[in-house]
């Protein structure tokens, strides 16, 4: 292919709009005069007017090679519904590096309140994030989430994933169940709670015995004991 060059114009002068276009061969150049707006307008079509292939919807990506491809199977953007849907069939979440608050997954950036990393936080009917307290329904029984630095809306809370969570109370190990901490308020414990009042929620599961991370996964339903 041709090398494309542009060069200043030494000979006669030129019309208005107008510059020199040299395309350098092997051997030869040879230059022409283009309107500066004929050579956009057909740069700009020649670009749009190549055939893609691609699928109304699709989100193109660098593929194998370097090319750039879809996979509509599994990344796709529905304009055509109501609500805009982006369609995700498949997700990778890596396990998190220890450290309070590293975390992937279900990230939401809402809601008032200074946070603590690591934390686990119920959601409030105002809008803010307040400590979960296991020996208060009132504290526990909505939305939780995982803090992932000091202010919601700008470091992000954690609805599901992977995540490093600032304290497990107890002895855990790996696979253990993990539940709400009735000794510590935002942490979880790998022991259940057993006193009148206190409240059971899971909140997901032990990935590792010493660093703290943890598949986040709270679950809907809770018990008071009685």
């Amino acid at each position: 292919m041709a090398n494309l060059k542009f060069s200043g114009f030494t000979g006669a002068a030129m019309a208005a709009d107008t510059m020199l276009v040299g395309f350098k061969t092997t051997d030869t150049t040879t230059n022409y005069k283009y309107n500066v707006t004929q050579l956009a307008t057909g740069l700009i079509t020649a670009l749009l007017a190549v055939d893609t292939g691609f699928t109304t919807g699709s989100v193109l990506f660098i593929g194998a090679g370097g090319i750039i491809t879809q996979d509509n199977t599994n990344f796709f953007w529905d304009d055509t519904a109501t609500a805009k849907n982006l369609y995700v069939a498949k997700r990778k979440f890596t396990i998190t590096a220890a450290g309070a608050g590293n975390a992937n997954g279900d990230i939401v950036y809402f809601g008032t309140g200074t946070t603590v990393a690591g934390t686990l936080y119920h959601f409030k009917s105002d809008g803010s994030w307040e400590i979960t307290v296991c020996t208060s329904a009132a504290a526990c029984d909505g939305l939780i989430a995982m803090a992932l630095g000091t202010t919601p809306g700008t470091h992000g809370m954690l609805l599901r994933g992977m995540g490093t969570v600032v304290a497990i109370e107890g002895t855990e190990a790996v696979g253990d169940i993990l539940y709400l901490s009735e000794t510590t308020n935002g942490a979880a414990d790998c022991v259940a709670p057993a006193a009148t009042g206190e409240i059971v929620r899971i909140i997901g599961y032990c990935l590792h015995a010493t660093d703290l991370t943890i598949w986040f996964d709270p679950s809907p339903q809770y018990i008071e004991l009685a």
